[in-house]
């Protein structure tokens, strides 16, 4: 016997999302969103090994309330345009 997959799961997995980059400390961070930028944000980040369509389960059904935000963490996520993704050489500041 075969069972469905929940409808909740079906529309989230087949509703759109939007792709976009912004740049922090001279490296592109790629970034996917849902929902309205008038609801209040929310972030979503992903662990390790791991990339922002993780979340494109969760993110439709939360951006019924929230304008959700998934980025890929730096050298992760969306390798289509791989040779442009830069690591960081180091430490973003100094600890005591």
């Amino acid at each position: 016997m075969s069972q469905q997959a929940p409808r909740w799961f079906t529309e989230a997995i087949s509703s759109s999302h939007a792709k976009r980059m912004v740049e922090v400390a001279s490296c592109p961070i790629r970034y996917l969103s849902w929902g309205d930028r008038a609801h209040p944000p929310l972030v979503l980040v992903h662990g390790g090994a791991a990339h922002a369509m993780w979340w494109s389960f969760l993110a439709p059904e939360l951006s019924r309330h929230y304008y959700v935000l998934a980025p890929d963490l730096s050298g992760h996520g969306d390798r289509a345009g791989a040779s442009s993704i830069r690591w960081r050489p180091g430490p973003m500041r100094s600890l005591p």
